[in-house]
């Protein structure tokens, strides 16, 4: 299964929406940055070592691009935030269910900020809570 990415509009919207909701200071700082968290998922499905359309793969390319909005600060405000709904609205995207406890979102996501957890650990944190659903383009078929 190949990974459906979200665009750059995409993950303005989400970032608009979260401040909308839940406040903050509204606006794009950089859109370079923005543009160079989305390019660390192609990298990382160029070059990871998961195999191409496997369950590894889509993670590892989701945390990559989380990564990139929390370390970059392409938005004003609410990177944080916006590179959680990034996970979570990627994964749904590619047909993954993720299920964190409640109680870990925050110290993951705050974790990943501040350098208490790198990249891999966020990936395997994501990966932790994670499973691919069932579905007709996933699911292979059976001889009749």
């Amino acid at each position: 299964m190949p990974f459906k990415p979200l665009t750059a509009r995409e993950i303005m919207l989400l970032h608009d929406m979260l401040i909308a909701r839940y406040g903050g200071a509204a606006g794009l700082r950089d859109r370079a940055l923005l543009d160079g968290a989305i390019a660390r998922a192609d990298a990382r499905l160029a070059y990871g070592d998961a195999a191409p359309g496997s369950l590894e793969s889509i993670i590892e390319a989701t945390a990559a691009v989380a990564s990139g909005i929390v370390a970059s600060h392409p938005f004003v405000d609410g990177n944080k935030r916006t590179a959680l709904m990034v996970v979570r609205s990627l994964l749904n995207l590619n047909d993954i269910e993720f299920a964190p406890p409640r109680g870990e979102v925050v110290d993951a996501m705050v974790g990943l900020a501040s350098g208490g957890w790198s990249e891999r650990d966020f990936k395997g944190w994501v990966a932790k809570h994670s499973t691919m659903r069932d579905t007709p383009s996933n699911t292979p078929s059976k001889p009749h």
